[in-house]
């Protein structure tokens, strides 16, 4: 986090892009299920064009502490798994936030943005 951004505390959101047919919701789902039991007011939502495999797929999470649960344009997490919607996924993170990505992708590494943290 950038010294610039002030701390958030249960308001936040993650995306997680994959392709589907991978499994990914499973993991999704456990996730979500393991901060509701938290205490934390979550949403979730699955996004899948096609129910074609290999195609993408995107699942986002949104926890704020007033309750607040749907989709906002950026996320706080990216979380790449799809080579497909990489550029796509890093543009949607806020300035400040976390871009996670498969190490196995093969991508040109100039693309990640300055003002986020990519690991």
């Amino acid at each position: 986090m950038s010294s610039t951004t002030s701390p958030k505390i249960n308001d936040w959101v993650i995306n997680v892009a994959t392709v589907n047919g991978s499994g990914s919701q499973s993991s999704n789902n456990i996730l979500i299920k393991t901060l509701f039991r938290m205490g934390i007011p979550v949403g979730g939502k699955n996004i899948f064009p096609s129910n074609i495999q290999g195609l993408p797929t995107w699942f986002t999470i949104r926890a704020n502490h007033q309750g607040y649960t749907s989709r906002k344009a950026e996320n706080d997490f990216n979380i790449a798994m799809n080579l497909q919607t990489l550029i796509s996924d890093i543009e949607t993170v806020r300035p400040g936030g976390v871009f996670l990505y498969n190490d196995d992708l093969k991508f040109d590494r100039s693309l990640l943005r300055k003002d986020v943290e990519n690991i």
